[in-house]
């Protein structure tokens, strides 16, 4: 007969390892979109308050990342926005290396890309600097070179996976 206490004592390890590895996944989704959208929103050399209050929206709904507080996503985000003043091509590498650790895992890289997508369009004007960005991040993440929505297409505050073409 199976010891009780030891079935019990693995299934809390069990969760809670698995509570480790979502954080851990959750976290690592969280600073390459956080990256990715710094790269695409400085593309054209400001941020507004609107690609700000995107990222912050977009982040707060996905699963993965809306268990981080908006104080610690603002504060990263500010992190690359600060780092890029004063020097743009090393944050900019700097966040170009972030978002590639997600590069073999291409369902989170596709989430990081519709963030990316969704703050270009933010502010009603998507600069041909912001289109760079979007392929410098799309490249970084391995990703096929087609777009995973199209720009100017309507956008869905869920981040499942579900409306995002199966790039990569």
């Amino acid at each position: 007969m199976p010891n009780k206490y030891s079935r019990d004592r693995y299934a809390t390890i069990r969760l809670e390892l698995l509570s480790s590895l979502i954080e851990y996944r959750g976290a690592k989704l969280m600073e390459a979109t956080v990256a990715g959208c710094a790269v695409v929103a400085l593309a054209d050399g400001e941020v507004s308050p609107q690609e700000t209050a995107r990222m912050l929206s977009v982040m707060g709904t996905d699963p993965l990342m809306s268990m981080f507080p908006r104080d610690s996503i603002a504060s990263e985000f500010d992190t690359y926005v600060w780092a890029w003043q004063e020097n743009a091509r090393v944050a900019r590498d700097a966040a170009l290396q972030q978002i590639g650790l997600l590069a073999l895992q291409p369902r989170l890289g596709r989430i990081v890309m519709q963030a990316c997508i969704d703050v270009t369009q933010a502010d009603g004007q998507v600069h041909p600097r912001e289109l760079e960005a979007i392929a410098q991040v799309r490249e970084a993440l391995g990703l096929d070179p087609e777009p995973a929505v199209p720009l100017g297409a309507p956008q869905s505050p869920s981040h499942n996976g579900a409306e995002l073409s199966p790039a990569a």
